[in-house]
């Protein structure tokens, strides 16, 4: 995986260009001080990436949903190692799709790739997209129904009960 130095989003190792802003990666966004350039390092502003923690310091309004407990998702790293940009959820049904979630991604659904909703006191996620492209990583026992389908390594397999 490679960071473009622009924008901060993480590409394909093999990639030329930030499938996100066209960046040439490899290359820096802004000339380093001392390379020619006039411009000291405080000159130089650097925008927050994705990754860049929030300000806490900052007040935050917060819209009240008196029935839906908050919940967020995370976005990881390939690897699943690092934690990335918070996409709170507010509300007490969300549609999941590109926009919301990452723009960049085409493996995202445009429309609704999932939703999830606030249901008898617990979140649920369904799968919106017709070729049943949203999975779980399974952290504890989870009740299975007939027709589940369960994906172990690159093989799926069908729960049944016949």
């Amino acid at each position: 995986m490679i960071r473009c130095q622009k924008c901060g989003y993480t590409n394909q190792s093999t990639a030329k260009k930030c499938i996100k802003c066209n960046n040439v990666l490899g290359v820096e966004a802004a000339p380093r001080a001392g390379d020619g350039d006039a411009r000291t390092n405080s000159d130089i502003k650097f925008e927050k990436t994705p990754w860049d923690k929030p300000d806490r310091d900052k007040t935050i309004r917060r819209v009240n949903y008196p029935n839906a407990k908050p919940c967020s998702l995370v976005q990881l790293s390939e690897d699943g190692e690092e934690e990335g940009k918070v996409i709170p959820v507010k509300g007490e049904m969300v549609n999941l799709n590109r926009d919301l979630l990452d723009e960049g991604n085409t493996s995202i659904s445009r429309k609704a790739h999932a939703t999830l909703m606030f249901k008898d006191g617990e979140w649920w996620v369904n799968n919106e997209t017709d070729k049943k492209t949203t999975f779980l990583q399974v952290n504890k026992s989870v009740k299975l129904s007939d027709g589940d389908v369960i994906l172990l390594g690159d093989t799926m397999f069908k729960f049944s009960q016949k």
